[in-house]
C-alpha cells in the first residue's frame, strides 16, 4: 500500500543522491512511498518495478539497486528480500505509527556472501564472547563493525562476535555515532579504533554523528572511575551502617542498570544520594516490614535514587506511632496504605 511521503530539501542537495542516474533518484522516492511506517519494504524486483515503474518496460530493478548504495539496507529472510530505508524516522514524521509486519535485518544473522566458514572462524577467533559487552552467550550473531549498508563488507576484520543485545542497540550505527556511555564499556577496544580509520569507507554524510570530544581512552577512564568510585562509596557506607548489605562485585546485570544511571548528572553524585540517606529513618529498616535499602535498589530504575535525594522516605521513629485509627478510610483500620508505591505506616498512626 502506498504511503504519503515527505522529501526533504536536503535530497537535492546530497552529494551521493547528485552521482546518481535520474530513474535512481526516482525509485529512491518511490521506495519511500512503498516502505512502511519503520521505513520497511518487501524487495522482490518484480514488484518494486510493478509499484514504481508500471509503465517503464526497460527498467532495471537490480541495477537500480545497486546504485542506491548506502541509502538502502538490502537483506534476505529465509529466502524473502527486503529493504530497509537508511535513517528513515529523521526525514519522515509519522503521526500514528503501525507496526511493521516486515521482519527486522537484525533477525538477518547470516546472509550470502557471508559463508559458514567465513562465520566459524570469527566465532573461533572472538572465542565465542560479544566484542561489545563482553558477554558469553549461545545466542551470538555475527556484527559488521561498519555496517553493511554504511559500505561496510564481509572481511575478517570488519566482523565481530556479538550478542542479540549489543547488535539491535548497534543496528545501523558507526561506534563514533554511538552514547559515549556505550562507547566507554567497549569489551574489544580496537574496535573503536578500526571505526576511527574506516570512517571514510562508509560514505557518511549524515550530521547525526556524535562529536566524541573526549579520547576513546579518556572516556573509558572516566567510567571506569565513576564505577569504582560507586563501589567504594557505598561499601565504605555499610561499614557506617553495619545493618546495610555491602556488595562485593559488580556483576553484568549491575554494571547493565548502573551504565544506564551514569546518563543521569543527579546520580553521578553518589556521594550525595548517601548523605540524604543518613537522615531518612525508613531506609534503615523503620518501617512496618523492617525493610532495608541496598545499592540494587538505589540503581534499579531512575526514580529510587531521586525520591532518596528529594527525602521521600523521613519518617518518624517507631516510638512515635501510636495505633491505627479503625475509623481511618485511608487504611481501613488497618493501620498501613500504599502511599505513592510504598507500603509505609499509615498516616493516622503517627503522632503529630
Amino acid at each position: 500500500m502506498a504511503r504519503k511521503r515527505i522529501i526533504d530539501p536536503e535530497f537535492w542537495s546530497d552529494e551521493e543522491i547528485g552521482l546518481w542516474s535520474h530513474s535512481a533518484r526516482l525509485f529512491y522516492i518511490g521506495l519511500w512511498n512503498f516502505a512502511d511506517d519503520e521505513g520497511r519494504f518487501k524487495a522482490h524486483k518484480d514488484l518494486l518495478k510493478s509499484q514504481i515503474f508500471p509503465y517503464d518496460k526497460k527498467i532495471d530493478i537490480e541495477k537500480l539497486k545497486k546504485e542506491l548504495g548506502s541509502k538502502i539496507y538490502w537483506y534476505s529472510i529465509n529466502g524473502s528480500t527486503y529493504g530497509e530505508v537508511v535513517n528513515f524516522h529523521k526525514y519522515q514524521r509519522i503521526d500514528k505509527p503501525q507496526a511493521s509486519k516486515i521482519p527486522s535485518p537484525n533477525e538477518n544473522i547470516i546472509s550470502p556472501p557471508l559463508t559458514k566458514e567465513i562465520i566459524e572462524k570469527i566465532t573461533e577467533r572472538d572465542k565465542k564472547i560479544c566484542q561489545y559487552c563482553g558477554k558469553k552467550a549461545d545466542d551470538l550473531v555475527i556484527d559488521h563493525i561498519i555496517p553493511w549498508s554504511r559500505g561496510g563488507r564481509h572481511y575478517p576484520e570488519n566482523l565481530v562476535v556479538a550478542c542479540r543485545s549489543c547488535n539491535s542497540i548497534k543496528r545501523d550505527k558507526i561506534l563514533t555515532e554511538m552514547p559515549k556511555e556505550f562507547i566507554a564499556t567497549i569489551y574489544n577496544k580496537d574496535l573503536y579504533t578500526y571505526s576511527e580509520k574506516n570512517i571514510e569507507a562508509s560514505k557518511l554524510s549524515s550530521p547525526n554523528i556524535i562529536e566524541v570530544k573526549l579520547s576513546k581512552d579518556k572516556l573509558i577512564e572516566d567510567y571506569v572511575d565513576f564505577e569504582k568510585s560507586t563501589f567504594a562509596s557505598w561499601n565504605s557506607f555499610c561499614e557506617k551502617y553495619p545493618t546495610l548489605s555491602k556488595i562485593k562485585e559488580i556483576s553484568t546485570d549491575r554494571r547493565v542498570k548502573l551504565k544506564k544511571r551514569y546518563e543521569a548528572q543527579s546520580f553521578k553524585d553518589f556521594g550525595q544520594i548517601l548523605q540524604a540517606a543518613k537522615d531518612q529513618a525508613f531506609l534503615f529498616g523503620e518501617n512496618d516490614r523492617k525493610w532495608k535499602f541496598t545499592f540494587d535498589w538505589l540503581i534499579e530504575n531512575n526514580t529510587n535514587y531521586l525520591k532518596v535525594l528529594e527525602g521521600r522516605y523521613k519518617s518518624k521513629s517507631r516510638s512515635e506511632i501510636k495505633a491505627a485509627d479503625p475509623e481511618c478510610k485511608v487504611c481501613n483500620g488497618s493501620g498501613f496504605a500504599s502511599i505513592e508505591g510504598v507500603r509505609n505506616i499509615c498516616p493516622c498512626r503517627r503522632i503529630k
